[in-house]
């Protein structure tokens, strides 16, 4: 047990550069320069809070306070190895941080010597790299999900050129085939984007499924335009969800309607085909999920792109007949 009177001065305590406390008696009987700056309190500030408030968690204020009893009334010579804990700055933001503490005595009493250093970077960087993984994995199932529907289209269409002997189909199908490598070359490229960080940028919703429609032979009216914040992962946004409506949905036309209120844009793609059972709406976002109208991975990529994008998407029923998927982007992220 350290005795701060005479094994560790305070003096030498304020030019560490890691973050020293000194606790005794349910408050902060000494804070060092470090801890004012991961905190963003002033000490004179920090010796007359509650410390346990600058926990953000309800779990480590509860196991902090326990550890803290404990050592203090000399039960345990040494609190746990390590212990990562979630604070709250006197600005509202967030820092994580990782504590060392020792129990210790001053002016005669029991009290705590934490060392505390600023790991916020280090957790956030982690972050990063799993939403990197996260998305890069996204990418190649997209890759694997749209490609396999354009070629099995193209696959079709050649079938049918075979048994009805007509060159159109086999036009359509090197049309689909050709639309299959601009795809490629464009998750390719939204692949190597995540990898990077994966910033997203202006893009507009009109020419996205202006382009898409194309490929349909729906008609595929388009009203208004907005520009999101999102990336060519867009483009599977609509391709999914005009592909859902023809192929699941039967439908015959398709109407994509764009509108920007004050803090966000909403995007309604209607159809006026059989539906989606209410039973099962709010299953269609989940991986892996199949049902006799053959929703698959499709709609679980429009719900991670726009998880991605800070948006949402929901479904509802059209009138008389169909389905409208709801896309919410905000206006900026």
């Amino acid at each position: 047990m350290i005795d701060l009177g005479v094994a560790l001065p305070l003096e030498i305590l304020e030019k560490l550069r890691t973050g020293i406390y000194v606790y005794q008696e349910g408050r902060f009987i000494f804070v060092n320069k470090e801890i004012e700056r991961i905190s963003g309190y002033s000490r004179e500030e920090l010796l007359k809070i509650d410390p346990f408030d600058l926990l953000a968690e309800v779990v480590d204020r509860k196991n902090m306070k326990a550890f803290t009893d404990m050592a203090e009334s000399g039960e345990f010579n040494v609190l746990p190895e390590k212990y990562v804990a979630k604070i709250r700055r006197k600005d509202g933001s967030s820092a994580w941080v990782e504590l060392k503490a020792f129990p210790a005595v001053f002016n005669g009493k029991g009290a705590i010597v934490c060392n505390v250093v600023d790991i916020t970077e280090l957790v956030m960087e982690e972050r990063r790299r799993k939403t990197i993984e996260k998305y890069v994995d996204l990418v190649g199932k997209i890759i694997r999900h749209d490609l396999a529907n354009k070629i099995s289209a193209a696959m079709n269409l050649l079938e049918l050129s075979i048994e009805r002997r007509e060159v159109k189909l086999v036009e359509k199908a090197y049309d689909v085939l050709k639309d299959s490598v601009k795809s490629l070359k464009r998750l390719k490229n939204l692949e190597m984007l995540m990898k990077t960080g994966g910033e997203l940028r202006a893009v507009s919703v009109r020419e996205v499924f202006e382009e898409t429609g194309k490929n349909y032979s729906i008609d595929v009216a388009i009203i208004g335009d907005a520009s999101v914040m999102a990336d060519d992962g867009l483009y599977s946004i609509a391709d999914n969800l005009l592909n859902n409506a023809v192929k699941h949905g039967m439908c015959k036309s398709v109407r994509v309607v764009i509108e920007s209120e004050e803090d966000k844009v909403i995007v309604r793609v209607e159809d006026d085909g059989a539906g989606i059972p209410d039973e099962i709406k709010g299953k269609i976002f989940n991986e892996g999920f199949h049902s006799g109208v053959g929703q698959g991975l499709g709609l679980f990529i429009v719900a991670s792109l726009m998880d991605r994008y800070k948006g949402s998407v929901e479904v509802k029923d059209n009138e008389p007949s169909g389905t409208v998927f709801v896309l919410n982007f905000p206006l900026s992220v």
